[in-house]
C-alpha cells in the first residue's frame, strides 16, 4: 500500500510544478490553492486527502465508498471529501476537478 503522505506530496508537487496551483497552509495542514481558493489539503497525521468538490461529486464518491464527507469535530462540510484510500488515479482526477471548480 502506498504511503498516503507521499502520494499527496507527489501529486501536489506535480500540480505546483506545472503552475496549476500554489502551495500553502490551511488550519496548519499543507494545502493547495488556486488564487485565494483552497482546493485541497493533507491531514499531516494520516496523509488523508481532503478535497473541495461539488456536493454532488462528494455524494457520488461517498456512495462508491471512495470517500467520506469531511466532518471535523462532527460538523459536516458537504463540499469537502475525505479520502483515506491511496488511489493515485482517483486522487489526481479529483485534484484536477477541484482546480477547475476553483477557477470558475
Amino acid at each position: 500500500m502506498a504511503d498516503l503522505r507521499l502520494l499527496f506530496d507527489k501529486l501536489a508537487d506535480e500540480m505546483v510544478d506545472t503552475g496549476e496551483v500554489q502551495p500553502g497552509t490551511m488550519m496548519g495542514f499543507p494545502c493547495l490553492r488556486v488564487r485565494k481558493h483552497y482546493i485541497a489539503c493533507k491531514d499531516i497525521n494520516t496523509g488523508t486527502l481532503i478535497v473541495r468538490l461539488t456536493k454532488e461529486r462528494v455524494s457520488e464518491l461517498v456512495l462508491r465508498g471512495s470517500a467520506e464527507v469531511f466532518a471535523p469535530a462532527g460538523q459536516e462540510f458537504p463540499q469537502w471529501a475525505k479520502m483515506s484510500l491511496p488511489d493515485e488515479g482517483l486522487w489526481r482526477q479529483v485534484l484536477h476537478e477541484a482546480r477547475k471548480l476553483a477557477e470558475n
